[in-house]
């Protein structure tokens, strides 16, 4: 449990922090939490032009509401999947670039790079799980033949 000492004193340190206080601050600090996109929930993040071709040709605007929510959703884990590329790709070619830097400063960008490899991981993962769930979704609505 908390002590009374500690609520105090957290509630006085917080009357100091005020964040950002000019416009530009304010602006870059809502950017904080963005490195990549790839754990935004809003569909716009993934909303593209190939995005919205591939949910229309998976599912014809003659389709059910049903189908076209499963391939939209399919469309955006793939749209996902291949952002999650892109990002390892532009990683490692960071890695490729940084020849003239140290055995020390390479050992260090490795491993970073290492460690944000193992970040996207966990969303490719999650974007698999989300297409998966989609084919699936797709499949039991075809009527059977």
């Amino acid at each position: 449990m908390t002590s009374e000492k500690r609520i105090a004193a957290n509630r006085r340190n917080a009357l100091r922090s005020t964040g950002p206080r000019t416009p530009d601050g304010k602006s870059r600090s809502r950017l904080n939490a963005v490195k990549h996109g790839l754990s935004a929930s809003l569909p716009a993040v993934v909303e593209t032009q190939a995005t919205e071709l591939l949910a229309r040709l998976l599912a014809p605007a003659d389709a059910g509401d049903a189908d076209r929510d499963a391939a939209v959703r399919l469309a955006r884990a793939e749209a996902m999947i291949e952002k999650c590329r892109h990002a390892r790709a532009s990683l490692a070619a960071a890695i490729a670039e940084n020849g003239t830097a140290s055995a020390e400063e390479r050992a260090d960008a490795i491993a970073t790079t290492a460690h944000r490899m193992a970040s996207l991981e966990r969303y490719e993962r999650k974007a698999r799980r989300m297409a998966q769930a989609a084919r699936g979704a797709l499949e039991a609505l075809k009527p059977l033949s």
